[in-house]
């Protein structure tokens, strides 16, 4: 019986984990929200030359936290996911004047109904 209960008790564990876990979003509704852009719109945004941020795509690719999506030969790169990255390889400083050019993205892309509402 204390079996069952031990059972009983890891997989009520096991399913608290699970719904601790942030929530994924797909590549479609990311880009759709401008929270995933074609790299070099992502480097435009980060300040970057789009050659530096297609390599840190690559550089993370197959990791459990990946810069971006290869889709059709195109890179999408994740916002959120970028601006971690420029803050860890660039600073504070290169992360916010990202967000706000992103900001500004949104607000334009917004303005001109072409999609990317912000939330």
């Amino acid at each position: 019986m204390s079996t069952d209960t031990e059972h009983a008790a890891l997989l009520e564990q096991i399913a608290s984990e699970l719904r601790e876990r942030p929530h994924q979003r797909n590549w479609i509704a990311q880009f759709r929200d401008c929270e995933a852009l074609p790299l070099s719109r992502a480097a435009e945004i980060a300040g970057a030359d789009p050659e530096t941020i297609r390599r840190w795509c690559v550089a993370v690719e197959y990791t459990d936290r990946p810069l971006g999506y290869l889709v059709g030969g195109l890179w999408l790169v994740d916002m959120p996911e970028l601006m971690r990255q420029l803050e860890a390889r660039r600073g504070e400083r290169a992360r916010r004047a990202a967000e706000g050019r992103l900001e500004e993205y949104r607000a334009q892309q917004s303005a001109t109904l072409q999609g990317c509402v912000t939330p």
